[in-house]
């Protein structure tokens, strides 16, 4: 029974496409700490910024926008670092012992920031070092995940991101509820929960591939710099907010809306087009732009709000492309998402900034300065759609497919040509969008079992696309779609 079992192991193994690593995960079970592990992160990062919730003390307003801006120059900072470094770095699953005293240390810097440094009225400067070290564990815990989402399928990347944006506001509506200090302990806790969390979840994802030899991986600009504009209009459309209203509150209500909104269209439709998350910023964006002038409440607040929600919607869509160009062309993850983020959090920093500047100039509720930065918007806004319309690329790579230093040719990875192969196997023979992606795992070689894993379907709905499949193509067997595929 065991050398008959090995040796099915054997001929699955000389079946399946050379591309797949030997350790290629066996089937993508649903595990919750997948998107929980994202949640606490989350969760942790947006309620560490709302003063009504950690801590809830309005005596330490001064405190608390030091600590703000403290933990936008270290998460800033960081990111520029991981970034630069990239290369050594590859991993931070290779780098344990790093990413637990990070962690650890943004924990100890959480609680004690609450309980004595805001309490004991530390100096301005003390403050923002300590706020600056605790952000670190942040920085770690984003590059974290954002190597395991780049190792996920499709379906899978569009599963979590739904269950980790509800996630969060769960969480969050759970701790706002606490009494202090209980609240300022469970937030302090979560990010060593985060990681926990990615230590398990990369346990069971097959490793990232490294960088190739002779080859040049350059930065999707053009998306990084959408991500950035966004970040910018974003923290604009902020100025007018009321500490501890608004802001980070209204970004965890928004990433709620936005992961309801993409858990429907995974169940309703067979693929999403990630464009349709960038398509409806645009609108959402100039309605926020446009209640900028309107100063009085509670336009204020829905210029934050539809601020957030636009950024929001546009951070999703570009850590999904971004996501999904590492996976499909094997583009090593940490570089584009650290400075990806570090742009967008250094946009937000300004934003951080003008608004205390606007503050003490008392410029906040001036209508002609209103108008001014409404026209700023709208003016960034227009660079957005230029930038858009000029990326060619956009169903692709975004530039950031890797170039040969030999040739200066683009380097197409094993896994984009295959699935590229599949792609145009389906409009030759026909098959739905559905089909098409499960045609991709019959070419892996994986059991019926794993494909159901895959793409969370059940086991019918599976035997009918497959039966399909093979009555579309005039195969017989699962030899015959491998071999069709080549």
């Amino acid at each position: 029974m065991a050398d008959e079992k090995q040796a099915q192991t054997s001929e699955k193994a000389a079946n399946a496409p050379f591309f797949l690593p030997e350790n290629e995960e066996t089937g993508a079970h649903m595990y919750p700490i997948r998107f929980l592990g994202l949640a606490f992160f989350i969760t942790w990062l947006c309620l560490t910024h709302i003063s009504s919730i950690y801590p809830a003390n309005p005596e330490w307003n001064t405190e608390r926008l030091l600590f703000d801006l403290g933990m936008r120059i270290g998460d800033v900072g960081s990111l520029a670092l991981f970034a630069l470094f990239a290369p050594r770095l590859r991993s931070f699953s290779r780098h344990m012992p790093m990413a637990i005293t990070t962690c650890a240390l943004s924990c100890m810097g959480t609680l004690l920031m609450a309980l004595c440094v805001f309490p004991m009225h530390f100096p301005p400067a003390a403050i923002i070092v300590l706020s600056a070290l605790t952000a670190v564990g942040g920085s770690v815990l984003f590059c974290f995940w954002a190597q395991i989402y780049s190792r996920m399928s499709t379906t899978q990347l569009l599963v979590y991101s739904a269950g980790c944006c509800i996630g969060a506001y769960v969480l969050s509506f759970f701790v706002g509820n606490l009494r202090q200090p209980v609240a300022i302990f469970t937030i302090s806790l979560m990010p060593l929960c985060s990681l926990f969390c990615a230590w398990l979840s990369q346990n069971a994802l097959p490793p990232e591939k490294p960088a190739a030899e002779n080859v040049r991986y350059p930065l999707p600009k053009r998306l990084i710099a959408l991500m950035t504009i966004a970040a910018l209009i974003s923290s604009i459309s902020g100025l007018q907010e009321t500490q501890g209203v608004g802001g980070s509150m209204f970004r965890i209500s928004a990433t709620c809306i936005v992961g309801i909104t993409l858990l429907i269209c995974t169940m309703q439709k067979h693929t999403i087009d990630y464009r349709q998350f960038a398509r409806i910023t645009f609108p959402i964006a100039v309605v926020a732009v446009l209640l900028i002038p309107l100063a009085t409440p509670p336009f204020d607040s829905l210029a934050s709000f539809f601020g957030k929600l636009a950024y929001v919607c546009f951070s999703i869509f570009a850590l999904m492309i971004m996501a999904t160009i590492c996976h499909r062309y094997e583009v090593p993850s940490l570089r584009p998402f650290a400075c990806a983020r570090a742009c967008s959090e250094g946009a937000i920093l300004l934003g951080v900034v003008s608004k205390n500047t606007l503050q003490t100039f008392q410029l906040q509720g001036n209508q002609t300065f209103l108008y001014a930065i409404a026209t700023i918007c709208i003016a960034l806004l227009a660079l957005c759609v230029f930038i858009w319309k000029r990326e060619k690329a956009v169903n692709e790579d975004w530039g950031a497919c890797g170039i040969s230093l030999e040739t200066g040719a683009r380097v197409i990875g094993e896994r984009a040509r295959y699935e590229r192969r599949c792609r145009e196997l389906a409009e030759t023979y026909k098959l739905t969008e559905r089909e098409a992606e499960i045609l991709v795992l019959l070419g892996q070689n994986k059991t019926r079992a794993e494909i159901e894993a895959e793409l969370f379907l059940s086991e019918n709905t599976i035997k009918t696309h497959t039966r399909h499949i093979y009555q579309k193509t005039g195969a017989h067997s699962r030899e015959e779609i491998i071999s069709l595929i080549g």
